[in-house]
């Protein structure tokens, strides 16, 4: 799979000897074009097996990731995800991905967990802040350019 370079942290950070960088929050800068690196699926790491818990938090690449979970999302073999939720960082791609969110978490009850109330008491049933509409979580988080972890309970 390519990365594109100096994106952010995660994709800057598969170079090899590039001394100099100036870094400034996960962000190199004044590298252009993209760096190669093997890749998998997580369906052909886990093509049959129950994950009870992922979290995932790949700088960006979270939709990717879970695109590639499709088939362990599809048969419900994933119970717990807690994975990093930026929409801005999708923005050139905006439609398209508020879709993919909602669809790749539509047999999920979820939160933002700075929502979560510690010690956590009834979760995720009777908590209030369930996720409910992911357009409209998806763009408040957009405009806002907020970065939050979102947690995940399989629906039964």
């Amino acid at each position: 799979m390519l990365i594109p370079n100096g994106v952010c942290g995660g994709g800057s950070r598969f170079l090899g000897k590039t001394p100099n960088l100036s870094v400034k929050r996960g962000v190199v800068a004044n590298i252009s074009g993209n760096t190669q690196v093997l890749s998998t699926t997580i369906d052909s790491i886990v093509p049959t097996q129950k994950v009870l818990f992922f979290h995932l938090d790949v700088e960006g690449a979270e939709l990717s990731v879970l695109e590639s979970a499709s088939r362990l999302l599809r048969e419900g073999r994933l119970t717990h995800l807690v994975w990093e939720f930026a929409p801005h960082r999708w923005d050139k791609m905006r439609d398209a991905t508020r879709n993919l969110v909602s669809s790749l978490m539509s047999d999920f009850m979820c939160l933002d967990v700075r929502d979560v109330q510690i010690p956590i008491t009834g979760f995720p049933r009777k908590n209030s802040n369930i996720i409910k509409d992911w357009a409209l979580f998806y763009d408040s988080l957009e405009e806002k350019r907020t970065i939050t972890d979102i947690w995940c309970y399989l629906k039964i």
